[in-house]
Order: C-alpha cells, then sequence, then structure tokens
C-alpha cells in the first residue's frame, strides 16, 4: 500500500466537496443577496480615497494624512480633525466634489461582478448594497455605473453610528424593503467586518477573497464567479425538490 508523507497530504476540501457542503448549508433556499461596495463589487480605490481627503484637509489647513490605517470612516476622519459639525459637513461635501471628480466606468468593477448582479436579477431576488461608504457618495457613484435598477436598497453611512461590523446598517437595509434577517440571506464582503456584520445580523456570511484567521464566514469563495456557482446550485436543487 502506496503511503502519501504527511507533509505531501492534502488538509483542505477539494472545490467541489465544498460546493456541496454549502448547497446543504443553505437548504432554506437563497431569498436575497446583499453587498458591500469597495472591494467586493468595485475595486478597492484606497490612494485614491487618501488623495481626496488629503486635499480637503489642506484646504482647510490641516497637514495630510500618511494612510488610512486608523481612519474608521471619511466622516470619522474628518469629525475628529475638524472638531465642528458645521466644518466636518463643510469638509466631506468638498470630499463629494473632489473624490467623485475621478470618472467611474464599469471597468473599475471587479471582474464577474456585473454578471453576478445580472444573474441574480434574473432569478429575481432582491439585491442591495450596504457599506460603511458615504451614502451619498455611494448612491451617486451606483446612478453613475447605471446599476440602480439592480438593487432595492442602498444603504452607506449617514453618521459615525451603527456602522461595520454592527449589523444595524444590513437590519436597516432588510427592514426597509420588508424582509426579516435569516440564514437565507446573502451578504458578500471582503473584510472580517463584513463577515461580523452579517453573521451578527443572523445572515450567511461569504467572505469573498483570502480567507482572514480573525474571523469565521459561514462560505469563503475565491472570486464572484464562485457564487454564482453556489446560487445556481441551491436554487436549482430547491427547484427539483418542490
Amino acid at each position: 500500500m502506496k503511503i502519501t508523507p504527511r507533509h505531501l497530504q492534502m488538509n483542505f476540501t477539494p472545490r467541489y466537496l465544498q460546493t456541496v457542503t454549502t448547497t446543504r448549508s443553505l437548504s432554506n433556499g437563497i431569498t436575497g443577496v446583499f453587498y458591500d461596495w469597495d472591494g467586493t463589487l468595485m475595486e478597492f480605490r484606497g490612494n485614491q480615497f487618501l488623495n481626496s481627503i488629503n486635499e480637503v484637509l489642506f484646504m482647510f489647513g490641516h497637514p495630510k494624512m500618511q494612510s488610512l490605517a486608523d481612519s474608521k470612516s471619511i466622516r470619522d476622519t474628518f469629525t475628529r480633525t475638524m472638531q465642528c459639525q458645521t466644518k466636518t459637513e463643510e469638509s466631506l461635501e468638498a470630499f463629494r466634489h473632489h473624490f467623485s471628480t475621478h470618472p467611474l466606468s464599469r471597468s473599475n468593477l471587479i471582474p464577474g461582478a456585473e454578471e453576478l448582479i445580472k444573474r441574480i436579477k434574473d432569478y429575481r431576488l432582491p439585491q442591495g448594497v450596504v457599506s460603511n461608504l458615504d451614502h451619498n457618495l455611494l448612491v451617486k457613484e451606483i446612478e453613475i455605473l447605471g446599476l440602480s435598477d439592480y438593487f432595492s436598497v442602498v444603504i452607506g453611512s449617514k453618521n459615525d453610528q451603527h456602522l461595520k461590523p454592527s449589523p444595524d446598517l444590513l437590519i436597516e437595509a432588510l427592514n426597509s424593503i420588508g424582509i426579516a434577517p435569516s440564514r437565507s440571506i446573502l451578504y458578500l464582503g471582503d473584510t472580517p467586518g463584513d463577515v461580523t456584520s452579517a453573521k451578527a445580523a443572523g445572515c450567511t456570511s461569504i467572505l469573498v477573497g483570502n480567507p482572514r484567521p480573525e474571523v469565521k464566514p459561514d462560505i469563503t469563495v475565491t472570486n464572484l464567479s464562485e457564487v454564482g456557482i453556489i446560487l445556481d446550485n441551491v436554487i436549482n436543487n430547491k427547484s427539483r425538490s418542490l
């Protein structure tokens, strides 16, 4: 009998078995799909965010930031720096203006994003975007990309309260379209905060990208195309059982 050395033995589940396990864990079907925005559907634009923030800080006579590492949100950055509600709102408006001057196109979408959104639309499942990004900016970007008609709800940050990893934004989005949080709701994100938010809301968390040791999502996928495969498997299995 041939024995495989321990250091060559596979300690991961083959992809086809992961799909079967995932399908079983969603035995009640899928009733909605919700997404984070930057890093999940839209490519992450960290340098662009930082450049626009620094332009506004310079306008208001403040030193520039070196990174976004300590920034909970754009509003949080200006709130802590300006220490004045009026100037915070003025700086946010200036940021929106500067950031929105950078042209967007569908090439900014992560590969597979548009195809997945359209596929879910064909299945007549409600979709939504829930993000810590400034709400007005988020709505504007989705409009510019011509994707507004695909989403039943779009929720972004309106203040510094209840941001992810809190589940509040996701629950607000679901409540606004009359859907109760449940395991049949998928929430896709690329950060530990997205996973924590989905789980706390009672939804199924899907981490898109590399595994993160600090959290345990319900499902981890390498890319958005794998989400489409899971979707097809769950819905087709549900149809055959009827």
